[in-house]
C-alpha cells in the first residue's frame, strides 16, 4: 500500500560526479577558466596557511576557497539565476575586496 517501486537500475556514480563538475562549455570561457584557476589558487594558499606556522591565519584562505567554490558552483551550474536579488556581476569584486 503505498511502496515506491525500487528503480530497475541504480543511477551511476559518473552522472552523480558530473552533474556536480562544470560545464566543458562553462568551464572553457573566461570566467570559468578565471573562477577555476581561482579555486586552485585559493585551495593552495589554504594549504600553505595550514601547513606554516601561522596556522591561526588559516581561517581567512578556508573562507577565501569556499567562497570561490560556491561561485564556481553557482556560475556553473546556472543556480544564480533562482536569486534574482544579488546582482551576481558584482558579487565577484565584493568576495575580492573582502578577502
Amino acid at each position: 500500500m503505498g511502496d515506491i517501486e525500487a528503480p530497475s537500475s541504480p543511477p551511476s556514480h559518473t552522472a552523480t560526479l558530473l552533474s556536480v563538475l562544470p560545464s566543458k562549455e562553462f568551464a572553457s570561457s573566461r570566467k570559468g577558466m578565471l573562477l577555476i584557476a581561482e579555486v586552485v589558487l585559493s585551495f593552495i594558499s589554504f594549504v600553505c596557511f595550514a601547513a606554516s606556522t601561522a596556522a591561526g591565519f588559516v581561517t581567512i584562505p578556508l573562507v577565501e576557497f569556499l567562497a570561490a567554490l560556491f561561485l564556481l558552483f553557482a556560475y556553473s551550474t546556472k543556480f544564480y539565476e533562482r536569486f534574482q536579488s544579488f546582482f551576481w556581476p558584482l558579487m565577484l569584486p565584493v568576495q575580492k575586496e573582502t578577502f
